[in-house]
């Protein structure tokens, strides 16, 4: 169970990683799918939203 937990944590940095590559200087949010976010949309901020098991759950959105 611990190993599945690194592997999943690996697989949000590098998620993290290549969107701040991509595009530099924008702030990388890493939430669970559930969570509660605002409305207000930011240019500058990534959102990447994570199952339990905290694998990407799907394309990381812009706002």
């Amino acid at each position: 169970m611990a190993g599945r937990g690194r592997r999943s944590l690996a697989l949000q940095r590098e998620a993290e990683r290549r969107i701040k590559q991509d595009c530099p200087g924008v702030y990388c949010e890493v939430l669970p799918v559930n969570s509660l976010l605002t409305a207000c949309y930011r240019s500058h901020r990534v959102r990447v939203l994570v199952d339990r098991y905290g694998k990407v759950a799907g394309t990381p959105r812009v706002g």
